[in-house]
């Protein structure tokens, strides 16, 4: 793994950047010894950003990428979140369990900040030192890369570069010469100079701890003080509106006072006036539930009146027995479509007693001009259906009325049967049997 090394001191003070961020950031802008001149004599410095670029995408990049994804973190989560699945919910059944489990991602994501910000904090701090190389007039920026002591005019950089340094990024004072902003903890605290990992994690550990639950009560505060605008504004809202009802009471009472005197009412109806006019205040509070009801849908106004109406209801005493669904089913049996139903059986019937009335006087009335047993022997050759004419007797003349009075009637019935409208269905009745009390 790559560490790079700044030369802080006469002591050969090191900065080693041993995260992996630093190296992918730093990698691609430090200088390297080309392999073809270590054959012969000293090495050949290759300061040209390009062939830097070139040579690290080729050799060290997707390693170090792989090495900077938080696969690790995701392989947990995953796991974690699967068992906590498979459980069906253990982490909310143990209120510990729980709190570890939020408890271990905060640590998680205040690690995360920290490593971001020691990362930042020496990106900051290889700024200053650039702009004091460059200031200086005497330093080149390749100097500041390890193996950059047999270059040319690094010895007189040498002898001056912890005056420059020192005096360009110093942290101590009021007034310091580079402003480092969030980033001057880490560097007034060694942090970046020191050769210690642990001290460098638990120093950026609690420096993520202490600024993320800085965010976290920013966040909260902010998120407060929207819901208090939001209650303050839809408060503000509801007494307007209610203003508003007010103001239009007044006005419907003003105008009612009007023409109350203007009509000379006595005074115990402008008091009944005014008790109506207050009690419907009281159970309204100015909204005109007719106009909201009306337009709703019909079962849906139905099932509306049906809540508002029960409890008076109930105060009728053959109600108050009786079961909810009993109430129910009685209102349905008194209801419109019963009364449609009831209406249409009874005309079908008084029909149906009409057609059976007219056919028996029809019967009646073809019966008077029957014939006796003893006419027989006119169908038999008598004279009078065989007379010395050839005419036709009285019998046949019989015969053929009554063939043509049983044909019409015939006819009449299929017609009358075409003709027959279809009866309403008679709607459902009630069966309590099928409820559980």
């Amino acid at each position: 793994m790559y560490k790079s090394q700044y030369i802080g001191g006469q002591k050969e003070k090191f900065v080693r950047l041993d995260d992996l961020d630093s190296t992918m950031s730093m990698s691609s802008d430090t200088a390297y010894i080309a392999p073809s001149s270590r054959v012969f004599g000293r090495g050949e410095l290759v300061i040209d950003s390009s062939e830097i670029a070139r040579r690290y995408l080729h050799r060290y990049f997707f390693v170090d990428l792989a090495s900077v994804l938080p696969l690790p973190q995701i392989v947990v989560y995953r796991f974690l979140h699967g068992k906590s699945a498979e459980s069906t919910g253990s982490f909310a059944e143990s209120a510990w369990a729980g709190a570890a489990y939020y408890l271990l991602w905060f640590m998680l994501a205040a690690q995360v900040t920290g490593a971001a910000w020691y990362l930042l904090s020496v990106e900051r701090y290889d700024t200053c030192w650039r702009d004091a190389c460059i200031e200086s007039g005497k330093c080149r920026v390749e100097f500041l890369y390890c193996g950059s002591e047999g270059m040319q005019g690094f010895s007189e950089w040498d002898k001056i570069r912890v005056d420059v340094l020192n005096q360009s990024c110093s942290t101590e004072g009021d007034e310091k010469p580079f402003n480092f902003g969030i980033f001057e903890g880490a560097i007034s605290s060694n942090v970046i100079s020191s050769t210690e990992f642990f001290s460098k994690f638990l120093f950026c550990l609690w420096w993520g701890l202490k600024n993320l639950r800085d965010f976290i009560f920013i966040g909260i505060g902010t998120l407060g003080l929207i819901l208090f605008a939001l209650l303050i504004g839809n408060i503000q809202t509801y007494l307007q509106s209610l203003t508003i009802r007010l103001e239009e009471m007044r006005i419907k009472r003003r105008d009612s006072e009007q023409w109350m005197h203007h009509r000379w009412l006595p005074q115990d109806l402008r008091e009944r006036v005014r008790r109506y006019d207050q009690y419907k205040w009281l159970e309204t509070r100015g909204v005109d539930e007719e106009s909201i009801v009306q337009t709703l849908p019909k079962d849906l106004r139905r099932d509306i009146k049906r809540h508002l109406c029960l409890n008076l209801v109930r105060r009728v005493p053959l109600f108050t027995n009786m079961d909810e669904r009993q109430v129910q089913y009685t209102f349905r049996f008194y209801s419109q479509q019963w009364r449609t139903w009831a209406a249409c059986f009874i005309q079908t019937a008084w029909r149906h007693y009409r057609s059976k009335a007219t056919e028996k006087q029809r019967r009646e009335e073809e019966g008077g001009f029957g014939y006796s047993d003893g006419d027989d022997d006119d169908y038999g050759g008598g004279d009078d259906f065989k007379g010395g004419s050839g005419k036709p007797g009285l019998g046949a003349t019989i015969l053929a009325s009554r063939f043509a009075a049983n044909a019409l009637r015939g006819h009449r019935r299929r017609s009358s049967s075409t003709r027959e409208l279809m009866q309403l269905q008679k709607p459902p009745e009630p069966d309590f049997s099928t409820y559980n009390d």
